[in-house]
């Protein structure tokens, strides 16, 4: 009978029938890709596991008392996300002292961290690193000011006073692939015209509210977007701001 096998196709009796060494080194190969492709499998549902839990919205965590925040802390719960809002409902919703002390952790680990002031009515941050910014200086280009300490710059509150035409949006995206951390400061996201540009410039947002009314409504200008923590009652903290 005539055998109308291709010649190409293998079967348990022709692999047997090898050379012993080409036997065994078809065995690697088969074996090599065989882990190959479990290991591709195992990192791509890491890699799912880990945008879930970056980016998708998920449920509103408990309200937190400003009182237990540790900068330190904290900043390493998030450090894996890009770019961080720290928004309040009016500007006496957010210590000055609680984003310096966070940005500054985060930098102190080596992490190139860029903190955005958008508090232009106070401008606290450009007070608080002495960062001059007098007419002639005042950065045209939106460039970053060193601070005094290294893996840390800023964008004071005064690069965007003068300013129509500003989009935080894009002015962000443009310094992503430059840091590891952006923390953007707006203590009064409530009052700004640009807030929801502010808000789709931010991958994860911290919450802080002076009252149950205030979270209330901040909770609602986020809808689906990602909230790591809300933070009310934060009058107790003012004089040390």
């Amino acid at each position: 009978m005539q055998d109308d096998t291709p010649a190409s196709f293998l079967t348990a009796e022709s692999v047997l029938a090898l050379p012993k060494s080409i036997f065994w080194l078809l065995c690697i190969v088969i074996t090599l890709i065989i882990l190959t492709a479990i290991s591709l499998y195992i990192d791509s549902l890491f890699q799912k596991r880990k945008r879930r839990k970056l980016c998708i919205p998920t449920a509103i965590p408990q309200t937190d008392s400003i009182s237990s925040f540790n900068a330190e802390n904290f900043v390493d719960s998030i450090s894996n996300t890009k770019v961080i809002l720290f928004a309040g409902a009016t500007t006496t919703s957010i210590p000055v002292n609680l984003i310096v002390n966070s940005a500054i952790s985060n930098a102190q680990k080596s992490r190139r961290t860029l903190l955005v002031d958008l508090d232009i009515e106070r401008k606290p941050i450009e007070n608080v690193f002495e960062i001059d910014t007098s007419k002639n200086l005042i950065s045209r280009q939106k460039v970053p000011a060193d601070s005094f300490l290294a893996n840390l710059s800023l964008f004071p509150a005064s690069y965007f006073e003068d300013s129509t035409d500003i989009n935080i949006e894009t002015i962000i995206d443009s310094h992503k692939k430059n840091f590891d951390n952006i923390f953007i400061y707006c203590p009064a996201l409530e009052t700004l015209p640009e807030k929801d540009q502010i808000i789709a410039s931010a991958q994860a947002n911290i919450l802080f509210s002076d009252s149950n009314e205030q979270l209330t409504r901040m909770n609602a200008l986020f809808e689906q977007k990602y909230i790591v923590a809300n933070f009310t009652n934060t009058k107790q903290l003012h004089k040390s701001a």
